[in-house]
């Protein structure tokens, strides 16, 4: 019984120190706070460039003309 808390508990250790995974882990974080500033940035942004796109869109219809 005791060797096989010995084998769990060094096992443990083991996983405990491994860092393989840790740049996967960089990575996952780094991208999520990346798409969560694009998000804010967009959110914030947004009402000035549907206004934007809204006078230059009224601006050239007041400009066309009809064909006869």
């Amino acid at each position: 019984m005791k060797f096989y808390q010995t084998s769990n508990r060094r096992r443990l250790c083991q996983f405990w120190t491994d860092e393989s995974g840790a740049i996967t882990v960089d990575w996952v974080v780094l991208t999520a706070a990346v798409a969560g500033l694009a998000i804010m940035v967009a959110t914030y942004f947004t009402p000035q460039i549907f206004e934007a796109v809204g006078v230059t869109v009224v601006s050239y219809l007041d400009e066309a003309r009809v064909r006869p």
